[in-house]
């Protein structure tokens, strides 16, 4: 496979955000991709392209998380579980999602148009452990399903189980059958894609794990098999650590190509493209030397031949956005906010309200159940399901906030946040000397910042000053005037001078964390102009199974046992803040 002389070209990452475990399909000229979205709500992204290189995210599948009859699960946040490695499907009209939550089964949804209306999920199997489904239409109208094993529920590692389904999609028939066994040769074998090719049943999985993992490729002339496998796609001498899991696409032009993911650490599981061949009856994957059967990522490849009418006109623009640049907090227009905004938990209405008079989004400082009532003496930012957050854009980024607060009680904080599984949140209250406070907080769930496990999640306030300009008056119930607050993000090419890790190394020998540190630091400013640096660096940690994310927030600490919704008389007693502003401005 050679470069071709005289044409366009795409840099890899083709989308340096979070979005995991993607799944693409061609219907005509135009391509959709869905991605994980675990608990965050709204949940299940779906994204469309011209080109395969520039996609925009249009619609979320599910408004909110709600799978089991009458459930209120996911009200509160259950970092890492929810939405788990989703297959995108056409067929016989309709476009079919397959995912699975691994504590509550396999589901299905559909439509007829890409951006809805969805059907709610159906429940094909109620089961702990089943993870990462996907259909398969055959020639003959016979549905299957094929799916991988969650070993953390079901103690199954490695295996495939394939299904025979209706062909409405909405019931497995018969017993299952294990169809492949990775084993030792392929561990953590998961994300499984089943295709059809020239009368020869493909499934593409992942394996190797997540961090240093490779794309295997299982063929076999029975569609239960027996399944011969190859790897088709590995890191090699390349930088880009374990790129697999993803999917086969073919375009109109009769091209293949394959997207996949590279975990990044903090930056999440971003999006790669790349150029697909077939071989004696095998496809082999980027850039590859005579006799290979497996090939290595690209960092730059011509552009997919599209229709010239249907490619992106971003596709000429140096200047391009996964969203609508013109709202990165809220519509002047509709007041809604824009698409790359997700709360931590099924949104309640009692958490925001749009202020149409001053076009800015209202946050109120709810309070929420914790579960740490014996440990610590507030709750923590980490159980808060109302954050607003946005996934990391970039490697070097700077985010800004602009916010007007109205406290109501020395408890409530309001703020930005830099958030993963360890965070830094900046925050800003009125204590009870009636004092303008500003605090940096630093949060960890599972270790501290030297690595040393902890038994319980802790906050430790790092720096904090008394804002001496804007002096409190208790007849006067809300900040006479706004305070900016800004994060940096860049990241720490100190730590990144090491070797990249060979295709099957493990994680233990050059963890992530440091092949892709990321360093971070607060700003704040009472004129949008000077800004004062908080003489504090954090390194910035991903979250569970995902990225960091930045965002804004407005909370009461205090601790509640149970979820208690504030009626219209109660707003007057919730304090809230006015964000009016979230810039982001990429430095790379």
């Amino acid at each position: 496979m050679s470069l071709r002389p005289n044409e366009s070209f795409y840099n890899n990452p083709i989308i340096h955000e979070d979005y995991s475990d993607p799944d693409a399909i061609a219907v005509g000229d135009d391509f959709y991709m869905v991605a994980s979205s675990f608990a965050h709500v709204p949940g299940l992204p779906l994204l469309h392209s011209t080109d395969l290189v520039h996609w925009k995210l249009i619609h979320y599948i599910l408004p909110e998380l709600q799978f089991l009859e009458r459930s209120s699960d996911y009200d509160l946040p259950r970092h890492g579980e929810g939405v788990w490695a989703p297959s995108l499907r056409y067929h016989n009209g309709r476009f079919w999602v397959f995912f699975s939550t691994p504590d509550e089964g396999i589901f299905m949804c559909s439509a007829k148009e890409p951006t809805g209306p969805w059907t709610a999920p159906h429940l094909l199997k109620k089961v702990k452990g089943w993870i990462d489904p996907c259909p398969f239409w055959d020639e003959d109208g016979q549905a299957y399903l094929v799916h991988a094993f969650a070993y953390s529920r079901t103690g199954i590692r490695s295996k495939l189980q394939a299904f025979r389904m209706s062909a409405d999609g909405r019931e497995l028939q018969g017993e299952g059958q294990i169809i492949y066994d990775g084993g030792l040769v392929h561990p953590v074998m998961e994300g499984p894609k089943w295709y059809k090719r020239e009368g020869m049943y493909y499934i593409f999985a992942p394996a190797g794990g997540v961090s240093h993992g490779w794309q295997v490729v299982l063929r076999s002339e029975h569609i239960f098999g027996p399944y011969e496998d190859r790897i088709i796609l590995q890191q090699g001498n390349s930088h880009i650590n374990g790129p697999h899991q993803g999917s086969w696409v073919e375009t109109t032009a009769g091209e293949s190509w394959f997207l996949h993911f590279q975990d990044k650490y903090a930056y999440g599981r971003i999006t790669h493209l790349q150029p697909m061949e077939w071989s004696d009856g095998w496809p082999i994957i980027g850039q590859y030397q005579q006799g290979d059967t497996a090939g290595e990522p690209v960092e730059m490849w011509r552009m997919p031949v599209v229709p010239r009418s249907t490619a992106s006109e971003d596709s000429l623009s140096s200047r391009y956005s996964l969203y609508d640049e013109q709202i990165q907090l809220i519509s002047r227009a509709t007041m809604a906010f824009g698409l790359q905004w997700q709360w931590q938990a099924n949104i309640q209405p009692d958490w925001y309200a749009n202020d149409y008079e001053h076009q800015a989004i209202r946050l109120y400082a709810c309070a929420f159940p914790s579960q740490l009532a014996n440990v610590t003496d507030q709750a923590l930012l980490y159980e808060a399901p109302q954050l607003l957050l946005q996934k990391l854009p970039s490697t070097d980024f700077t985010a800004t906030t602009c916010l007007h607060i109205y406290p109501q009680s020395i408890t409530e904080r309001f703020g930005m946040t830099l958030f993963g599984r360890t965070y830094t949140y900046l925050a800003i209250e009125k204590n009870a000397e009636q004092q303008y406070r500003l605090s940096l907080i630093r949060g960890y769930t599972h270790q501290d910042e030297d690595g040393q496990e902890l038994e319980h999640p802790v906050e430790q306030e790092v720096w904090h000053t008394i804002l001496d300009d804007l002096e409190a008056i208790s007849s006067q119930p809300y900040m006479p005037n706004p305070i900016y607050m800004r994060v940096s993000v860049w990241l720490d090419n100190e730590s990144t001078h090491h070797l990249s890790p060979i295709s099957d190394a493990r994680e233990d020998q050059i963890p992530v964390s440091i092949l892709h540190a990321a360093q971070s630091q607060f700003s704040y400013s009472l004129d949008g102009t000077n800004f004062v640096d908080i003489p504090y660096v954090a390194s910035v940690h991903p979250g569970h199974w995902v990225g960091a994310k930045v965002g804004i927030f407005a909370v009461d600490l205090n601790k509640v046992s149970e979820i208690v919704q504030s009626t219209d008389q109660d707003q007057g007693t919730i304090g809230y803040a006015e964000y009016s502003l979230f810039v982001i401005e990429q430095q790379s």
